[in-house]
């Protein structure tokens, strides 16, 4: 797909997480960092590879088979409790939330725009 549309992922998931963490987020901390742009790249990554496994070591001895989406999908549940329910500072929730979305909005755009996924 290119460096330059996974450089525009990598943008527009920052810039529009960036944004959602200033305007949600706690206005006490500095808003540093690219957790907004990497949520969007694991939101590219479920959309291109939504049955891609890999396994999940815990603590050296614990080793979990997971799909992309049961991992990704925990993970953005995980996002949604912070934000809504503890709402702990020092965190952008909102920000990694509007990062994931925006990277799903431009990597389905990208996926209609090229025909990706279809056979023809």
């Amino acid at each position: 797909m290119g460096k330059a549309w996974l450089l525009a992922v990598y943008t527009v998931s920052g810039s529009i997480g960036f944004l959602a963490s200033g305007i949600a987020g706690p206005q006490n901390i500095p808003h540093v960092g690219a957790s907004c742009s990497v949520a969007g790249i694991m939101a590219a990554y479920l959309l291109l590879f939504p049955k891609a496994k890999f396994v999940l070591r815990l603590f050296i001895f614990i080793v979990l088979p997971l799909s992309c989406f049961t991992y990704i999908g925990f993970w953005f549940g995980f996002q949604l409790f912070n934000l809504l329910v503890l709402k702990s500072a020092g965190v952008s929730w909102a920000g990694h939330i509007f990062g994931f979305i925006a990277g799903l909005v431009v990597t389905q755009v990208f996926k209609s725009q090229h025909q990706l996924g279809k056979r023809k």
